[in-house]
């Protein structure tokens, strides 16, 4: 639970300290957006566990290489807790730390951490990063074909006193 929380407070704290003021780069400003679609929200895949029933989930696609927003997308996984309407100043986005963590039901957890003041204000947003849960999965070109040589880490090849590298 503690990390829970440090990963929380973490999240918000980079996100507030992140907003720029200006145009990231010329490189970003210079990049054409791709074009936005709506999310279109449903309910949420896998198994029920001590999920909150407000909670939506979507799939949305992004760039696989953000200096070619064009090219090549891979979907992320994604879901709220809306704010009660009339109510909404924003959204806090989590992340689940990680690497390798994923975060879709994240927001359920909220409650235990947020005063309902907060909660009632703000979409709670989760999500699978890159790679991770419902996320595009990663492939790095390995195969059942590939040569155990290249999926070993250097040091695990070099021959030591107690591994004849034989």
């Amino acid at each position: 639970m503690r990390r829970l929380w440090f990963t929380l407070t973490a999240a918000v704290g980079v996100l507030a300290a992140s907003v720029p003021a200006g145009p990231a780069s010329a490189a970003a400003a210079a990049s054409p957006a791709p074009p936005s679609k709506a999310v279109a929200w449903g309910s949420c895949p896998g198994p029920d566990v001590g999920r909150d029933p407000r909670q939506q989930c979507a799939t949305i696609a992004v760039p696989l290489d953000y200096r070619n927003p064009g090219g090549r997308t891979i979907d992320i996984a994604i879901s709220r807790i809306p704010a009660v309407p009339g109510q909404r100043r924003g959204i806090l986005l989590t992340n689940p730390g990680g690497p390798g963590v994923p975060g879709l039901d994240l927001p359920s957890l909220l409650p235990v951490l947020f005063p309902a003041d907060v909660l009632n204000r703000y979409d709670l947003i989760g999500m699978d990063p890159r790679g991770v849960g419902g996320s595009t999965p990663i492939n790095c070109g390995i195969s059942a074909d590939t040569p155990l040589d290249l999926l070993l880490p250097a040091a695990a090849r070099v021959p030591t006193p107690w591994r004849s590298g034989s």
